[in-house]
């Protein structure tokens, strides 16, 4: 019995993950909170990065990252601009929002609460990776 092209995927995904891990790039003001994630995830088999303050954007160009995680609890106008310039980039990142206190998910990207278990975070992360954009090619930059 054939699989679906989902199936297809997720296989393909799976191999893709076993030869490099998942990079996650953490931009978190909290220290706390950062290393606490940084070493989970770490421990998950994710390639974790912080970010230096106000840096994100160079930083998630540099890194190449597949998924960022925002802490959004500063003001929502820089947020959503820093939201809006990470899908612009050229190789865009999945992007996971942690705020202090549970959200809709009003960036358009998915949130979880800060300090909610690193199993929520990790399945978001993961969700994020797959939804990311792929690479744009020749043919789709020149519209054919």
């Amino acid at each position: 019995m054939a699989g679906t092209d989902q199936d297809l995927t997720d296989v393909y995904n799976q191999n893709v993950r076993s030869l490099r891990p998942l990079r996650v790039l953490l931009d978190a003001r909290d220290r706390r909170f950062a290393r606490v994630t940084s070493f989970l995830l770490a421990r998950r088999g994710y390639e974790v990065t912080q970010s230096d303050p106000g840096s994100l954007l160079a930083d998630a160009a540099d890194s190449r990252a597949d998924v960022v995680v925002l802490q959004t609890d500063s003001s929502r106008g820089a947020s959503a601009r820093l939201v809006a310039a990470l899908e612009r980039l050229a190789s865009s990142p999945g992007i996971v929002s942690v705020s202090g206190a549970a959200q809709a998910d009003w960036l358009g990207v998915p949130s979880v609460e800060k300090w909610s278990s690193v199993d929520e975070l990790v399945s978001e992360i993961e969700a994020a990776a797959q939804r990311r954009p792929g690479p744009a090619t020749n043919s789709s930059q020149s519209g054919l």
